[in-house]
């Protein structure tokens, strides 16, 4: 904005689905201070979330920061410790892709992109935005410096953590030979999972093939615990092969099978 538009005015009508119009004019007024900025930026957010967990065996992880400012970005696994911002900002060795424009004009965020190294159980990288990009390495026309800063002024301290083991499918009921005088036999279907970024929490489906039914992939009517389970599903004579698939919210996914034989006793007893 220009000192001459430091002040501006919207007007704003609406129309509600019986196409009846406001009479009046709804006015938003956007005022902005046509003095120097000397507001360090800000991380006010990141995706992956900070302190997320990844899937088991992730070597490297991409990553977008948003920042409340267009800026430029950069990160380290090693913190500075300089006495001003600017020298912790240079030592930073590992710059990102930013965005001079607003992805998300309602919020006003700016991204910034980068891939990270995952070696650790807990991954740590410290970063840090310099405001103003189109300045460059210098000052603004009329004297403005840029602002350092991610958050409070200061670092912001980004971490991720690796899941500690993979996703496991421990069990499936029913499974074997099951006997039974008619069909369809109503039975429970359950899973129990474990491992993987939240000690078995995941979201399962399953897929019933029987010569008389095939049920395609379904989600678990209860499921996002590590004990999943679909009641009162019908089983009919024959084989029928129970696929199940999972996936946590880390991304961790997990796979199994299991058959079930259901034989009709349709003998009269003597």
């Amino acid at each position: 904005f220009s000192e001459e538009m430091a002040s501006i005015d919207y007007y704003v009508k609406c129309m509600n689905p019986m196409e009846r119009i406001t009479e009046t004019d709804y006015r938003i007024n956007i005022c902005v201070n046509p003095g120097p900025d000397i507001s360090a930026p800000i991380i006010v957010g990141a995706d992956p979330t900070n302190e997320a967990v990844l899937a088991f065996g992730a070597g490297s992880q991409d990553v977008t920061f948003y920042t409340n400012e267009a800026a430029d970005c950069k990160w380290d696994t090693v913190r500075p410790v300089q006495a001003n911002m600017l020298d912790n900002y240079n030592e930073l060795a590992n710059t990102m892709e930013c965005s001079a424009t607003s992805t998300d004009l309602s919020r006003g965020i700016y991204p910034c992109t980068t891939s990270l190294p995952i070696d650790q159980e807990i991954n740590n990288f410290y970063v840090l935005c310099y405001d103003q990009p189109w300045f460059g390495e210098g000052t603004g026309p009329d004297g403005e410096t840029r602002n350092i800063g991610a958050l409070n002024g200061g670092l912001y301290h980004y971490s991720l953590r690796v899941s500690e083991s993979e996703l496991e499918i421990d069990s499936i009921e029913p499974g074997g030979r099951e006997i039974d005088g008619v069909e369809p036999v109503l039975i429970d279907l359950i899973v129990e999972t474990s491992g993987g970024g939240y000690n078995g929490k995941a979201v399962c489906d399953y897929n019933i093939e029987n010569p008389k039914i095939t049920t395609g992939f379904t989600q678990f009517g209860s499921t996002n615990l590590n004990i999943h389970t679909q009641p009162v599903l019908q089983w009919f004579s024959g084989t029928s092969k129970i696929s199940i698939e999972c996936i946590d919210d880390a991304g961790n996914t997990a796979s199994g099978e299991s058959e079930l034989i259901l034989e009709l006793d349709t003998t009269a007893p003597k």
